[in-house]
């Protein structure tokens, strides 16, 4: 082989095999957090009454309220984002225990 062969190697070898090493731990990082995901999906949360999950409705209406008609905060979007989906994650849960919720 020849010397520029034999220095290219030399050089990209030890870059290989780092850029392998770090794929590798991703790799398992990532593994192990799908599997606890995978596990905590799995547990059932206490079930809270229908009176909390009605509290909990008026409230997010409530700030789902103020946030759509208050001023410009940063991150507007973001939390009314989070908000719609907490409502809406509540009224699902009141929709299951057969009340009607608009």
């Amino acid at each position: 082989m020849s010397w520029v062969v034999e220095l290219v190697v030399v050089i990209l070898l030890p870059t290989a095999i780092g850029y392998g090493v770090i794929v590798g731990i991703r790799a398992v990082r990532w593994a192990a957090e799908r599997r606890s995901e995978a596990r905590w999906r799995t547990r059932e949360e206490p079930s809270a009454t229908i009176e909390q999950l009605a509290a909990r409705q008026r409230r997010l209406r409530d700030e789902l309220a103020a946030m759509e008609t208050g001023g410009d905060l940063p991150a507007k979007q973001v939390r009314l984002h989070a908000l719609r989906a907490a409502y809406r994650d509540t009224a699902t849960a009141l929709q299951e225990r057969g009340l009607d919720v608009r």
